[in-house]
């Protein structure tokens, strides 16, 4: 994925760097890196819907047609796979631990097993994580589970009638670093 973000960027020096790493580091077949890295077809179909969905997203700027992403899904990649190349592409990949999504847990919010994954996945107790909403209900959910809570309340919304109130609130994602390390 970064070798095909880099080609597609045009940083001779990025794809020399990722085709290293990936030949060092992935179990990516070489003959894979070399297409990628010479924008030749890929050998291995899922690695070309792989290739072209990740340039599809740099050059569309993550504006992605409806075709384009049942393209990627039929593929047999999934909907936080896509998060991934999104989060490739920004630069902020390795900021996060996972990805979690509701389709791991095959039930929809407010289903207390979807606000389980972070608690299995990352082997966390959920007062010792912090959750973050923009929506009250959620907020609400989250913090029944046991987690710390806070609601990004960007438009100021009058705080919904519901049984518990958040730990916080916020206006904007820049005040989150000092929420949640103090």
């Amino acid at each position: 994925m970064f070798l095909t973000i880099s080609r597609s960027n045009g940083c001779e020096y990025c794809v020399s760097a990722h085709s290293m790493l990936a030949e060092a580091k992935s179990k990516v077949p070489p003959a894979v890196i070399e297409a990628i890295r010479d924008d030749q077809p890929l050998p291995d179909p899922k690695l070309a819907a792989l290739a072209a969905f990740t340039r599809v997203m740099v050059t569309a700027r993550g504006l992605p047609t409806r075709a384009q992403v049942e393209a990627f899904l039929t593929a047999g990649y999934s909907e936080p796979q896509i998060l991934e190349i999104v989060l490739a592409i920004a630069g902020i990949a390795e900021l996060f631990d996972a990805i979690l999504s509701v389709e791991e847990a095959g039930v929809y919010k407010p289903h207390p097993s979807v606000y389980g994954l972070a608690v299995d996945r990352l082997r966390v107790r959920a007062q010792d994580a912090c959750f973050l909403s923009s929506n009250s209900w959620d907020a609400y959910s989250a913090k029944a589970f046991g987690y710390r809570v806070l609601w990004c309340n960007r438009f100021g919304q009058a705080a919904e009638r519901i049984p518990a109130t958040p730990d916080g609130e916020l206006r904007d994602l820049s005040a989150l670093p000092k929420l949640v390390l103090a």
